[in-house]
């Protein structure tokens, strides 16, 4: 006996049946097949009529790009605001500008190092200094600064290695004597114990945990030693 197929689901279906008992589509494949066909269930008169399932699959879609949809509307009626929040507050338009002065030009009559003498001379007058028998003239930014140390060249330093010091708070800047550079730099592992004992004996005079401590000849730097955070007191030799 011929059947019509479903062109929804591929059942047999009688050719006295004007529509597929499974899907109750009303379209059929043109050829027939023989076979028998599956009783049609009985259907209660309330039960849902299913949908294919490519209808399931647009309305999904369909529910997905709405969503996408209003995300993308509520970031763009958000973005300023987020940029706003980034960024901060403009500055006023009229605030003034400050333009890079010029760098001041010496006048042919009047040379650069005469300046620099005179500024160094002045500063070296205005902070309190004084004599050491250990490290010649120690001065200091403050009274403080200068006890500071003076101690510390009567504690630490011997004569002749050191020509002057200088202390700002927790900061020791040591000039040293030329033979005394040249031997730091001819054997940079007892420079660099030396300068680490230095700043063991500059925290116990200042009281500080954390220190600075720059060695030079003449302008030369020739080590620093700095606390750190992380990882203690750091020696650099030049």
């Amino acid at each position: 006996m011929p059947f019509k197929v479903c062109s929804s689901c591929g059942q047999h279906v009688r050719l006295v049946d004007p529509r597929c008992w499974n899907y109750r589509s009303p379209n059929f494949k043109a050829e027939l097949v023989a076979g028998s066909a599956e009783p049609p269930p009985r259907i209660a008169a309330h039960a849902p009529v299913r949908q294919p399932s490519g209808t399931a699959r647009e309305q999904a879609t369909s529910r997905k790009r709405t969503v996408l949809y209003l995300i993308i509307v509520a970031v763009l009626f958000a973005l300023p605001f987020l940029i706003g929040v980034l960024v901060g507050p403009r500055k006023p338009d009229s605030t003034v500008r400050q333009t890079p002065s010029a760098p001041p030009v010496a006048s042919p009559s009047s040379p650069t190092t005469t300046n620099d003498a005179a500024h160094s001379a002045l500063a070296q007058v205005s902070r309190p200094s004084r004599q050491s028998p250990t490290c010649g003239t120690v001065s200091g930014k403050t009274e403080r600064d200068l006890e500071n140390v003076d101690s510390f060249c009567k504690q630490g330093i011997r004569a002749g290695a050191v020509v002057s010091a200088y202390a700002n708070g927790t900061i020791l800047r040591v000039k040293v004597s030329r033979g005394m550079a040249d031997g730091m730099r001819a054997d940079r592992l007892s420079a660099e114990q030396l300068v680490r004992l230095w700043m063991k004996g500059w925290k116990q005079n200042t009281g500080e945990p954390v220190v600075s401590v720059t060695v030079k000849w003449e302008d030369v730097e020739i080590a620093t030693g700095e606390t750190t955070i992380f990882s203690g007191d750091q020696v650099t030799i030049r």
